[in-house]
């Protein structure tokens, strides 16, 4: 199908300016020649539809796919022994601009009260990346938190601020952040037997690095943005309060790392791994006596089950 803003109506097969009577059908389709009208054939059981977005990239069938590119193979119809219906390869710039939808299944009315012949076929898409981002905020009765310099890695021997001068926010990963790979797309729950699965129809989706490159192992997200607040936990000075190079000191007020919406889009990671966050930071006394203890190597650990 193709969408083309308001052309609703130019056609009696485009009533929401889709159409794709009298086009070709995309590479990795099975179908050849101009498609045409497609009416509801009531001898059969039932109608799947399944749909996926490669956004503005060019689709490939063939080799690996250029910059701007992915590769899509045909469609499969998923059952319960080979759920997988279709790949999507490509970079990780790539990747991130496709979107995949759940199975769509109308029924014939006589069999089900499910979706039926002749109801509107509705697709929700959701992006194959996710964002994330970083921000801290600290807790600790009587002081505030200033100099966050972090590390990139494990190896990096625990030192002071003056060795450790990265002021950019960083997670790192053991297993990396993939750079390009495979999205394999299935359906495990399909067919009648399945209705009342709360899995019925939904699109589970698996990624595979491509081996052979040299994934990213670190995940920048920009400097703190350190917050105001009037919450009098801040350090009063003979200035007044000096609110502007401490943390946060609540989750609404956290300081979050990097501009605009601070979130940075990343591929997940099936094979599953920690990712880091490791510091060193100065807490400074609230009451005025100017005591300042340094923490260094500092480490929060989101676990695995959160990368994948």
């Amino acid at each position: 199908m193709q969408w083309k803003v308001n052309t609703a109506g130019t056609t009696a097969s485009n009533t929401a300016d889709w159409e794709y009577v009298g086009i070709d059908a995309a590479a990795p389709s099975k179908v050849t020649g101009k498609q045409t009208i497609k009416y509801w054939n009531y001898s059969a059981g039932q109608y799947d539809f399944i749909a996926y977005s490669t956004g503005d990239n060019k689709v490939v069938t063939e080799g690996d796919p250029a910059t701007g590119s992915v590769k899509v193979s045909a469609i499969a119809v998923p059952t319960a022994d080979n759920p997988a219906a279709y790949t999507i390869q490509g970079a990780k710039d790539d990747l991130m601009k496709c979107y995949v939808a759940d199975l769509y299944t109308a029924y014939n009315p006589e069999q089900t009260d499910k979706p039926k012949f002749g109801d509107r076929v509705r697709f929700t898409f959701r992006n194959v990346a996710t964002k994330v981002r970083v921000a801290l905020y600290e807790t600790v009765p009587g002081y505030s938190v200033k100099d966050v310099h972090f590390y990139a890695d494990d190896n990096t021997a625990t030192a002071n601020n003056t060795t450790v001068t990265n002021t950019t926010a960083t997670l790192y990963s053991t297993s990396k952040f993939p750079i390009s790979g495979t999205f394999t797309v299935s359906f495990p729950k399909v067919g009648t037997s399945n209705l009342n699965d709360p899995m019925y129809n939904k699109a589970v989706i698996a990624f595979a690095a491509k081996t052979g490159t040299t994934d990213e192992t670190t995940r920048t997200f920009g400097n703190l943005n350190y917050v105001n607040s009037d919450d009098g936990r801040l350090v009063k000075t003979g200035e007044g309060v000096k609110n502007d190079i401490y943390l946060g000191t609540s989750l609404p007020n956290a300081s979050y790392a990097g501009t605009a919406d601070y979130y940075q889009t990343v591929l997940p990671n099936d094979a599953g791994s920690t990712l880091t966050l490791r510091v060193n930071y100065t807490l400074v006394s609230n009451d005025g006596s100017g005591e300042e203890i340094h923490v260094y190597g500092a480490k929060a650990i989101v676990p695995a089950v959160y990368a994948q």
